[in-house]
This record gives structure tokens, C-alpha cells and sequence, in this order.
């Protein structure tokens, strides 16, 4: 993802010595940014995440995969439950709720031949 901002910083996880998703997450959060934008939600990250857009982090943004929206919400209630935060799914159904404002999805259709 190519965030073309003055004061956009990029920080990426990967290789053998490099930090977690979640150190980096949490080494994002005390910069004090406006937004957080996230790439895919996976495992148990995903709950880390949600525990930080509840700070009021506005137009936040990141991505997870599913077949349709309503998949890709019980996708995220079950990478929250992989985080055993010791929360029943109707707790984490809240939570998920509480800091999800817009969902929005993208299909791949079949390319279709020029006539």
C-alpha cells in the first residue's frame, strides 16, 4: 500500500529479525497517530487490533477476506475468539460492533471477452 502523505509512516513486519505485528502495532500507537491503517487482519492480531480503534482512532482502515460481508464479520468474531481474551461470542459480537462502522466488499467477477 502506497500512502502517498507527508506525515504517513510505514512500518512492516517480516524477516527473520524483525517485530511482530503487535509490537509494531503497539510501537505505532505510541506515535500518537490520527489513523491506523492496518493491512489484513489474521489470527489473533485481530483482536489487538479492534482493542485499539476502541482508543477513537477515526477513519482507521484494514482488510480481511471472507465471501461476503457477513462472512468477513464472523471471520473477525473468530480471530478475536483465537485471542482467548476469555470473552463469550455474544461479548465479542458487541465488541466487533462497537468499533466496525463501515464494511464495505469487493468481488471478482470473471472477465468478460471484448466483442
Amino acid at each position: 500500500m502506497q500512502l502517498e502523505h507527508p506525515h504517513a509512516i510505514r512500518l512492516e513486519a517480516g524477516g527473520p529479525a524483525a517485530l511482530s505485528r503487535e509490537e509494531i502495532l503497539a510501537a505505532t500507537v505510541r506515535m500518537a497517530p490520527e489513523r491506523l491503517v492496518v493491512g489484513e487482519l489474521s489470527g489473533p492480531f485481530a483482536a489487538a487490533v479492534l482493542a485499539y480503534l476502541s482508543r477513537g482512532y477515526d477513519g482507521s482502515l484494514t482488510l480481511i477476506h471472507g465471501t461476503s460481508v457477513e462472512d468477513a464479520l464472523r471471520r473477525l468474531e473468530s480471530l478475536c475468539l483465537m485471542a482467548d481474551l476469555g470473552l463469550r461470542l455474544a461479548e465479542m459480537r458487541a465488541m466487533v460492533a462497537a468499533r466496525i462502522q463501515l464494511v464495505t466488499f469487493q468481488e471478482h467477477l470473471p472477465d468478460v471477452a471484448a466483442s
